[in-house]
């Protein structure tokens, strides 16, 4: 996944259950499908975040370091 920032596209791959060691030519059209929804699901909640801490970019970073850690603590689960 290309363009999206390492921890959104690492969270993406997880979502969507394909190791981001797996080539392309082998994720079968469903994980296409369930990596699609995990991207703009992801991106949709970033978008969210930031817009609401436009006004305040300290606290906008402090939310981005929180979803952040949200995110990789949920894999451990």
């Amino acid at each position: 996944v290309v363009g999206i920032g390492n921890i959104y596209a690492s969270e993406s791959l997880f979502r969507a259950g394909i190791s981001p060691l797996r080539a392309a030519s082998k994720v079968s059209h469903e994980r296409y499908v369930a990596l699609a929804a995990a991207v703009r699901d992801i991106l949709g909640q970033a978008i969210k975040e930031a817009i609401l801490n436009k006004a305040d970019p300290k606290a906008a970073l402090d939310r981005a370091q929180k979803l952040a850690e949200d995110l990789l603590s949920s894999r451990t689960r």
